[in-house]
C-alpha cells in the first residue's frame, strides 16, 4: 500500500434488493432480523449498515412509512454506532421522483444509488433533470450518497456529469461491484483494475472515496485486494453467502469480522461511524 494507512470502512450489505431466503435462510428481511442483523454490525466493527426495506412480503419497497420504521428501528438498535445507509431500487418508471420525496421524509444518514438507473445510458433530459433533484435532496440534507457501479465505463459517465454540474462534486463516494448475481454468482478480482485504471485516466484517484463489494467465492480476495489498495469494502449477504469453503456462512458477524481481521493485519484499522462519514460523505 502506497502512502499512510487509512482506516478501513466495512459496510455490512445485510440483504440487498433481490435477494430472497431461497438465497440463504436467515436472510434479513423482517424488521427484528434486520434489527438483528444491525447488532451483529455492531459486533463485528461494521461502521456502515446498508440495507434494502422490505413490505410484508419480504420485497424491496420504497414506501415510506416502510422506510421510515426501518431507519427510526435501526437506530434505535445501532445507537449511532454505525452509519444507516438505504439500498434504493429506481428500476421502476417515477422510482427517482418518488425516491426524492422519500429520502426528504424518511432522512437515513446515507442512501445507495444504482448509477445505471439513476443516469440511463438511453435517458433524456428529463432523466438528468430528475437525477439531479434527487441529488440536490441529498446535498440540502446532508444524507450521504453512494453511487454502486457495475460496469467500468460508469467511472466516465460519473466524471462527465460531476463536469456538469448535475452530480454535486462533494458525491464522491463510488461503490465497485465486481461480477453478477445469479444462480452461482460470480465475480473476477481482476475486474478492479478497470475501475482504478478509469480513475487514474481521470485524475480521479486522489478525489473520490472508493468501495469494493464482489460476488461469489471471489468475495474474499476482492476486497482483500480493495483492503491492500487502500479502498473500503461491503461485504454481506447481498453479495455472497459462502465462506472460501464453499459453506454458507452461520452470521453476517463471521463473515464482517473476518474482514476486521484481514484489515487489522495490513495496518488497517477498521474506521468508526464518524471517521466513516467523513471519509465517504465529508463532515456534516
Amino acid at each position: 500500500m502506497l502512502g499512510i494507512p487509512k482506516p478501513l470502512i466495512i459496510a455490512m450489505s445485510a440483504n440487498g434488493p433481490k435477494r430472497t431466503k431461497r438465497d440463504h435462510l436467515f436472510l434479513p428481511v423482517k424488521l427484528a432480523e434486520l434489527k438483528a442483523s444491525a447488532l451483529e454490525a455492531r459486533a463485528s466493527g461494521a461502521a456502515l449498515f446498508s440495507c434494502a426495506p422490505r413490505d410484508e412480503r419480504g420485497l424491496a419497497s420504497l414506501d415510506k412509512a416502510v422506510c421510515k420504521e426501518t431507519v427510526a428501528a435501526l437506530r434505535e438498535t445501532l445507537e449511532e454506532s454505525a452509519l444507516v445507509q438505504l439500498e434504493l431500487d429506481l428500476s421502476d418508471i417515477g422510482a427517482v421522483e418518488s425516491c426524492a420525496r422519500l429520502l426528504s421524509d424518511v432522512k437515513p444518514d446515507a442512501c445507495l444509488l444504482p448509477f445505471s438507473q439513476l443516469f440511463p445510458r438511453d435517458g433524456d433530459e428529463n432523466d438528468e433533470d430528475s437525477a439531479r433533484d434527487l441529488l440536490d435532496v441529498c446535498e440540502e440534507l446532508g444524507i450521504g450518497v453512494q453511487f454502486s457501479m457495475t460496469d467500468p465505463t460508469d467511472v466516465d459517465w460519473y466524471y462527465a456529469f460531476r463536469q456538469y454540474g448535475v452530480i454535486p462534486e462533494s458525491q464522491r463516494a463510488l461503490l465497485f461491484i465486481l461480477g453478477e448475481d445469479g444462480e452461482e454468482p460470480t465475480s473476477n478480482v481482476h475486474g478492479l483494475r478497470q475501475y482504478l485504471a478509469g480513475l487514474d485516466k481521470l485524475h480521479l484517484l486522489e478525489t473520490v472515496r472508493w468501495s469494493v463489494a464482489a460476488y461469489g467465492s471471489q468475495e474474499a480476495v476482492s476486497l482483500a485486494a480493495a483492503i491492500a489498495m487502500g479502498g473500503q469494502i461491503a461485504p454481506g449477504w447481498a453479495y455472497n453467502i459462502h465462506t472460501v469453503d464453499g459453506e454458507p456462512y452461520s452470521s453476517q458477524q463471521q463473515q464482517v469480522a473476518l474482514f476486521g481481521q484481514l484489515g487489522m493485519s495490513l495496518g488497517r484499522p477498521q474506521a468508526s461511524a464518524f471517521e466513516a462519514r467523513t471519509l465517504l460523505f465529508g463532515p456534516r
